[in-house]
């Protein structure tokens, strides 16, 4: 069983970062966690010193815009310390993502929780590339939670995806802990990837004993985790990996879907995370990551 104590929640005052909010209390409440809450003020390049008439004019609008972020941050902090958590918060200056990262390794925290956008509009590229920076580079597991999310969200059924590698384990591990500690269902999902878009000829790629071959190995990823949940194996095809699966938490209802960022080495390594980052801006329901490394007790 998972034991976390430490939730972190870096927000930017902004709707993505704030529906992240409700999972971070959900996590806190489960496990009596501790909310680290942290605000990054990025770095003022010196190249807008230009635009204002002096430098002692810049330096006031610096001092303004931090002491305003620090006023927010309590206002949050306070907000939910009134509900009952126990909360730190601190304000940090830097780049974003290496200011969190940094802040997760210090404290050693269980899970970074973080709201992300979607594919849509530049504004959600440049929002959400501060969460996948952190996905990529983060040694802790990250809870990444596109709006609009719940304001009282449940996890009941969680759906695990691997690719069956040794680093996918990982994820595995992570989701069947987190259901258990939540009593949730768990479904394990493995997606054959097809490599025709020729609709007549689909079938062909994929043959019944390929998908009993798969079901088998699925058993031998689960035979590793000791668990005494039940835990419902899918096999499914589709020519896009990240559509599939996303499409497939949505069929099955989930709540939280869980996989690890990377899985095979080399080129396909690199494939399947790119696979984990799709999934990341489409899926419909939160999506916790993991770094195929050991699992904290």
């Amino acid at each position: 069983m998972l034991n976390w104590t430490k939730i972190l929640w870096p927000t930017d005052f902004s709707e993505a970062s704030q529906a992240a909010r409700p999972y971070a209390k959900l996590l806190a409440d489960r496990f009596q966690a501790t909310l680290h809450v942290i605000h990054v003020v990025p770095e003022f390049p010196s190249v807008y010193i230009p635009f204002f008439e002096d430098t002692l004019t810049y330096l006031r609008s610096w001092e303004e815009t931090v002491n305003h972020a620090k006023a927010k941050l309590e206002h949050v902090a306070q907000g939910l310390e009134g509900e009952g958590y126990r909360v730190v918060y601190e304000l940090l200056e830097g780049v974003p993502h290496q200011q969190i990262l940094e802040y997760a390794d210090r404290i050693d925290a269980d899970v970074i929780v973080m709201g992300t956008k979607g594919l849509t509009g530049l504004e959600g590229l440049v929002i959400g590339s501060v969460t996948e920076r952190v996905v990529r580079a983060a040694k802790h597991p990250v809870l990444s939670v596109r709006e609009p999310a719940p304001e009282r969200p449940k996890i009941e059924r969680v759906l695990i995806s691997t690719d069956l590698s040794e680093a996918a384990a990982a994820g595995v591990e992570l989701g069947v802990s987190l259901a258990e500690t939540f009593g949730a269902e768990i479904h394990l999902l493995y997606v054959v990837e097809l490599f025709s878009y020729e609709p007549e000829k689909v079938e062909a790629f994929i043959h019944p004993e390929e998908f009993q071959q798969v079901s088998e190995k699925l058993k031998e990823a689960m035979g590793e985790v000791s668990t005494a949940a039940t835990v419902h194996k899918h096999v499914i095809k589709g020519l896009d990996v990240a559509s599939r699966i996303a499409e497939f938490a949505e069929e099955i209802k989930a709540d939280l879907l869980v996989m690890s960022t990377h899985g095979r080495t080399g080129l396909a390594r690199l494939l399947l995370g790119s696979v984990t980052e799709k999934v990341l801006k489409i899926s419909p329901v939160p999506v916790l990551t993991i770094r195929p490394t050991k699992l904290k007790d």
